[in-house]
């Protein structure tokens, strides 16, 4: 089989969150037709501050797709470039199979992952493109993913028809792997399960001490709380000694120590949105 369409997505969806490309859509949130047709000679920035895009880039390197540093970088980034025999990518992968070039699994994998996160971070400011779930019902496709997720179902991954897509079984390992399916269950299901605990479980003082007159809990108050009361581990182990009002009323003691904000944070629009009863 030769995932020609599920490369060029992947690759696409890549390009798509550089910079200069993601900008255009600020002006149309609606405009993918950057993904139909990548250059020769695109440039695409490896971040060294953090690895999650560093398999793509061994394996445009792999497939000889890849010019390593072909235009200054920073002390915090490389520039690479794509380095190809035709006009674009289409065309080069349309010319060239890679059945044997690229593992089935790694390859869907990977585009999976990708595909999952788009939706879930911003490309620029606020703009945010549809991407692809994780539950395990019908679910549309969007347009720029569709010739993939027919590459996909080819190969009994999941379902495609109409413009909509299902996983299938066949996926569960694949899934798993990448983190997105936590035995019959999606990672969603449990990461929610374990906010609901957090929560839940939270002492009746410190709960509305956080909400400070709103229906959702102020984030940076508990992020500070949850530095002085609670472990991931142990949970919570509220000490009445210990007056959670002086802890706000005290502005030196009111801080991120712990890195509980990101969780804290998640848990405010949580509850703000409805999904954590």
């Amino acid at each position: 089989m030769n995932f020609e369409h599920t490369l060029h997505a992947l690759i696409a969806t890549l390009y798509q969150r550089q910079y200069e490309i993601a900008r255009r859509l600020l002006d149309d949130p609606s405009d993918i037709a950057l993904h139909a047709e990548i250059p020769n000679g695109a440039l695409l920035t490896q971040w060294l501050t953090h690895d999650e895009d560093d398999e793509i880039f061994e394996a445009l390197d792999k497939l000889g797709f890849l010019e390593r540093e072909a235009a200054p970088g920073s002390y915090d980034y490389y520039v690479h470039a794509l380095k190809l025999q035709y006009p674009t990518l289409r065309e080069q992968l349309a010319r060239e199979a890679l059945s044997d070039s690229v593992d089935e699994q790694w390859l869907v994998g990977c585009f999976i992952r990708y595909a999952v996160r788009m939706d879930r971070h911003d490309v620029l400011g606020n703009v945010r493109l549809a991407g692809l779930p994780i539950h395990k019902d019908w679910f549309p496709v969007p347009s720029y993913y569709v010739e993939a997720m027919r590459d996909i179902a080819a190969v009994g991954y999941c379902e495609f028809e109409a413009g909509k897509a299902k996983w299938l079984p066949a996926v569960s390992a694949i899934m798993e792997a990448r983190g997105c399916w936590i035995e019959d269950r999606t990672a969603d299901e449990v990461r929610q399960d374990y906010l609901i605990e957090i929560w839940h479980e939270m002492p009746n003082e410190i709960r509305r001490l956080t909400l400070l007159d709103s229906d959702s809990p102020h984030a940076m108050a508990l992020a500070t709380f949850m530095s002085y009361f609670w472990d991931k581990d142990e949970g919570w182990h509220f000490d009445p000694d210990v007056l959670a009002t002086e802890i706000l009323a005290d502005e030196a003691k009111i801080s991120l120590r712990g890195g509980y904000f990101a969780l804290a944070l998640e848990i405010s629009k949580a509850v703000k949105s409805a999904l954590l009863p």
